[in-house]
């Protein structure tokens, strides 16, 4: 498929950042070969005096098309009016049959290999090469060995030095060899031949430098499509990660909220004289608040403050106990030395495992361990039936909030999801099912996760 992009220095395309990355080189494949324009698998066809197993980059005529035209026709001109002029005697026929292949050969050389068949650019450089090195001695006053100067320039910038050096052979053996068959001698050959190795060797640098410049386009287009994916990836788990905080601080706080003000409109409907509904209401009073702080530390969490895991884990106990429910925290280890990314995430799923106690049992006893060791810490918080008066296991009535029935038919089931992605984000577990009598939720958290 052809590469869609900006136009780049060879007359094909450069990707651009939305551009899928180009194929990988084969072994012993120039890394030009990513460059190839249309054209390029019938190139590698071509005839043996084309052939090569190195590819070309460059598209690139030197001259715009007008430009090549004249100069062929000054060529032509300032040639037939030189002595020797083409003709039928003498050298004549030499100069005309050369002026006329090599003009014809120069104007033929496609702009880009898509302009012709495979074959026409190779032919095309070597006849103008051969013509005008002939012309450089055949017609000595006349500058027909410009032709072989342009060919040596076009051979440099088109093509890799593996497959030039024949064609620049050649033409330097083709020079000397008419110097010796029209002027006797081979004194002027060396300097028509390192003329024409120089020329060549110009030709490459340019091809060389055209080259760097394009792999260069490439690959800031590379790495500007990696940064924007990078960007992207990281906007989409920050949002998630948002996500799941909001829904954490939601589900804790709201919840019960959610069950103190169905509790405070249950006892006004009753009209109770003691006048608890008052307590219902400032309790919910407090969950607001509450939420307030958790909203604080999900912010400072992602900020990359400190988080109070100890504190947090106190208060989450303390609050179940207030609601007259059992709950009891053990910790071992040296809780400070934990990450602020795992102290966060053990924080919210202590408080998400704690929240969907009360949805789906209320009533049940608490239990929050959490061990921390140099490797990783372990959050365990486990629910069961509270022991009743009766010393039997069970509900509570006096331990089960009124309106706990309406909660169980809140929230939108993210609850688990959510924790199972906040410990898998740093390289944790959580196990969640069945335990004895109640649930239970096992989190294994890296100590030194960074998230």
């Amino acid at each position: 498929m052809e590469a869609v992009g900006r136009p780049g220095f060879y007359g094909g395309r450069v990707s651009s950042p939305s551009d899928p990355p180009p194929a990988p080189h084969r072994a012993g494949e120039e890394a030009d070969a990513t460059l190839d324009g249309p054209g390029a698998a019938a190139d590698r066809r071509g005839p043996w005096w084309g052939r090569s197993a190195d590819t070309r980059p460059s598209d690139q005529q030197l001259v715009p098309r007008s430009v090549q035209r004249i100069g062929a026709i000054v060529v032509a001109v300032f040639v037939a009016r030189a002595d020797p002029a083409p003709g039928f005697d003498g050298r004549g026929p030499v100069v005309l049959f050369a002026l006329v292949l090599g003009v014809a050969a120069f104007l033929a050389l496609p702009r880009t290999r898509a302009d012709g068949p495979p074959w026409l650019e190779p032919v095309a450089l070597w006849t103008t090469a051969v013509a005008g090195a002939v012309l450089c001695w055949a017609s000595p006053d006349s500058p027909g060995s410009a032709l072989a100067f342009a060919a040596m320039l076009a051979t440099g910038t088109r093509w890799p030095a593996g497959r030039a050096v024949p064609l620049v052979a050649v033409a330097v053996a083709v020079s000397a060899l008419a110097a010796v068959v029209y002027e006797g001698s081979t004194e002027g050959a060396a300097a028509y031949g390192a003329g024409f190795v120089a020329t060549w060797l110009g030709g490459l640098n340019r091809r060389q430098f055209l080259r760097r410049v394009e792999e260069t386009e490439l690959l800031l287009a590379q790495t500007q499509r990696s940064r924007e994916e990078q960007v992207r990836a990281a906007a989409l788990a920050e949002r998630t990660r948002i996500a799941r905080d909001v829904h954490d601080v939601l589900a804790h706080s709201m919840a019960g909220l959610t069950i103190q003000l169905d509790a405070a409109r249950l006892l006004l409907e009753r009209a109770d004289p003691e006048g608890r509904p008052l307590q219902h209401v400032a309790r919910a009073h407090g969950l607001a608040r509450d939420g307030l702080r958790e909203a604080r530390e999900a912010v400072g969490a992602l900020r990359g403050d400190a988080v109070p895991l100890r504190d947090g884990l106190d208060e989450l106990v303390a609050d179940r106990l207030r609601t007259g429910t059992p709950a009891t925290l053990e910790v071992e280890g040296d809780v400070a030395a934990l990450a602020p990314d795992a102290a966060w995430a053990l924080l919210r799923i202590a408080r998400e495992a704690a929240t969907n106690a009360t949805k789906h049992a209320a009533g049940h006893a608490l239990v929050v361990r959490l061990v921390v060791d140099a490797g990783d810490a372990t959050l365990e918080v486990t629910d069961h039936p509270a022991p009743t008066a009766t010393g039997t296991t069970g509900a509570s009535p006096g331990a089960t909030p009124p309106g706990a029935g309406a909660l169980s038919a809140t929230g939108g089931g993210y609850g688990l999801r959510g924790m199972t992605e906040r410990a898998e984000a740093i390289g944790g577990t959580v196990q969640a099912g069945p335990h004895g009598d109640g649930w239970r939720v096992l989190a294994r958290v890296p100590a030194g996760a960074s998230a």
